[in-house]
């Protein structure tokens, strides 16, 4: 019932703007611990365990095991390789040249 980049607010008109549905045309959310709260921009319901390792920049090869749940919060709580790289590179170059 969420429209994409929408929220649950905009469906309920209560503060349910966790419960948020990506969009293809924007950057997506955030991936936290709880990523049940983000929805897939087409299909009815979540981002499967792939989408998320790719959207947190895991490569596909980097596997997280458990139920979707548990997997989801491993991503959510894991800081994305690209960021990291992107603090090392600053560190690098601010600190260490």
């Amino acid at each position: 019932m969420i429209k994409p980049g929408g929220s649950g607010e905009d469906v309920t008109g209560k503060g349910w703007f966790t419960h948020q549905k990506a969009r293809w045309d924007k950057p997506c959310f955030t991936i936290q611990k709880e990523a049940w709260q983000f929805y897939h921009p087409e299909r009815e319901g979540n981002f499967s365990i792939g989408e998320l390792r790719r959207i947190a920049s895991f490569p596909d090869s980097f596997i997280f095991s458990g139920e979707w749940r548990e997997a989801s919060a491993r991503i959510g709580n894991s800081v994305p390789p690209n960021l990291m790289r992107a603090i090392a590179e600053h560190i690098r170059k601010k600190l260490l040249l």
